[in-house]
């Protein structure tokens, strides 16, 4: 099937929450049509000046999302809360007359979830912490501090790293080799911190 493709510089997972103003009139057609007909979009990070024409054999990972809440924001924007449902490849993308992009889309199976390891037991804690510090919609998402995939996902989501970085663990199917891979990363972080290179 062929979905509505929103281009964002950001990854999303399944359970995630994502708020967003809506102001080009592109998107805004792609809201109103998947709330009329109760229809998922594809959040994914696209280069949208990419000739597609030439990426036949060519595939992305994005995620889908529902719309959960919608509202007019103070500025008279239209502001959505969407929510992360599946992981999925993007191909065969097509742009519309209205410059949307469509792509067709398969589901990715997701790998059964683990506990989380001992070395991210501290940072699930944080998490919760983090969200509510953000306030809504993030402070009302319910937690799974103990699940290896929830907790992969919302530290990819919530922590300032590299866009690269956190496309290339939403690409990873398996919970634990996410956490080794922001692991990396962490360690990283600390090591410049230490050097006094990272504020």
């Amino acid at each position: 099937m062929r979905y509505p493709l929103f281009p964002l510089n950001l990854v999303i997972f399944p359970e995630g929450l994502l708020p967003l103003r809506i102001f080009e009139p592109r998107y805004l057609d792609m809201v109103r049509n998947s709330a009329r007909s109760q229809s998922e979009f594809i959040v994914c990070h696209l280069n949208e000046n990419q000739n597609f024409d030439k990426a036949v054999s060519q595939y992305w990972v994005g995620t889908a999302c529902e719309i959960v809440d919608f509202e007019t924001l103070p500025d008279g924007l239209l502001g959505i809360t969407a929510r992360g449902t599946r992981r999925v490849k993007i191909s065969h993308i097509i742009r519309t007359d209205n410059q949307l992009l469509h792509g067709q889309v398969e589901t990715i199976e997701e790998a059964p979830d683990q506990n989380l390891t001992d070395d991210f037991i501290e940072w699930s804690k944080m998490i919760p912490l983090i969200m509510k510090k953000m306030g809504a919609p993030y402070d009302s998402q319910i937690t799974k501090p103990e699940s290896s995939q929830w907790v992969s996902a919302r530290l990819t989501e919530l922590l300032p790293f590299d866009l690269k970085h956190k496309q290339r663990i939403l690409e990873i199917d398996y919970p634990h080799i996410r956490l080794e891979y922001l692991k990396d990363i962490l360690q990283e972080a600390e090591y410049y911190t230490s050097k006094g290179n990272l504020s």
